[in-house]
């Protein structure tokens, strides 16, 4: 039992070092860039809409659906999604969102790396 509430809560801390590392990644490939203003917008949206399904759950009020939060991960929102659910512990032990999670997760990391890769690829193209 108590190994399992332990893997339930590495998820968070996990998906906290991956939107982390995201961000990370951003700030150093793209600087000031809109695309970085647009991470951390959509960061800061996304764990305000993580906290609000949190304390309407504890209320027994209308939920944000889980395809809308799922959708502010994909467009972005990993890092304040990580955050949230670190912080508040929500919806970190129901399988199916944590799976969808970490698939737009990994989805996000193989885009970064093939952006970088290409990116380095057509620098080297054009300056050589």
């Amino acid at each position: 039992m108590f190994g399992g509430s332990l893997a339930s809560r590495s998820h968070p801390v996990l998906a906290l070092g991956f939107g982390f590392l995201l961000g990370l990644a951003n700030l150093l490939t793209w600087g000031n860039s809109l695309l970085g203003s647009w991470l951390l917008l959509i960061s800061i949206v996304a764990f305000v809409a993580f906290v609000i399904d949190k304390n309407a759950a504890r209320r027994s009020r209308r939920r944000t659906s889980e395809r809308g939060l799922l959708t502010l991960v994909a467009i972005g929102g990993t890092l304040g999604a990580g955050l949230a659910m670190l912080l508040i512990r929500h919806k970190t032990s129901k399988r199916s969102f944590m799976s969808s999670f970490w698939l737009i997760v990994g989805l996000q990391v193989l885009g970064l790396i093939v952006a970088s890769t290409l990116h380095s690829y057509i620098g080297r193209w054009l300056v050589g």
